[in-house]
C-alpha cells in the first residue's frame, strides 16, 4: 500500500471474515496472519508447516479485493514456543522452500 501501513495481526490460526473486512474497511491495509513454521522435514529438507485455513484466507482477500481495498497479505513465521528455523539451511534454502510453498496456496501471500 502507498503511505501509512495500519497493520493488523490475526490471532493464531484465525480467519474471520466479518472481523477482517470490517478492520480493513476502518483502515487496515496490512494484515498479518499467523503463523508458519520453517522446520526440517522428515525427507531432511525444510518444510514450511502450520498457519491459518489458506482456502479461507483466500475468500477473505477475495471479498477484500471485490471492496477494492488495497492491502498487503503477509504470514508471520513462529510465535510464542514455537521451533526455530534450522540453521543447516541457509536462508536461500528457507525462502526457496517457502517461496514454493506459497506458490502453491489457493492465494499466495505477498510476503512474510
Amino acid at each position: 500500500p502507498d503511505g501509512p501501513l495500519i497493520i493488523g495481526y490475526q490471532n493464531w490460526g484465525a480467519c474471520n471474515e466479518t472481523q477482517t473486512l470490517h478492520a480493513v474497511e476502518d483502515g487496515v491495509n496490512v494484515i498479518i496472519w499467523f503463523a508458519t513454521n520453517l522446520v526440517k522435514g522428515k525427507s531432511g529438507q525444510p518444510l514450511i508447516e502450520s498457519g491459518p485455513n489458506f482456502t479461507c484466507v483466500a475468500e477473505v482477500r477475495a471479498a477484500i479485493r471485490a471492496r477494492d481495498l488495497p492491502t498487503a497479505h503477509l504470514i508471520s513465521i513462529g510465535g510464542w514456543n514455537a521451533p526455530h528455523p534450522d540453521t543447516a539451511f541457509s536462508g536461500s534454502a528457507w525462502f526457496d522452500a517457502w517461496h514454493t510453498w506459497n506458490q502453491a496456496l489457493p492465494a499466495p501471500f505477498d510476503g512474510f
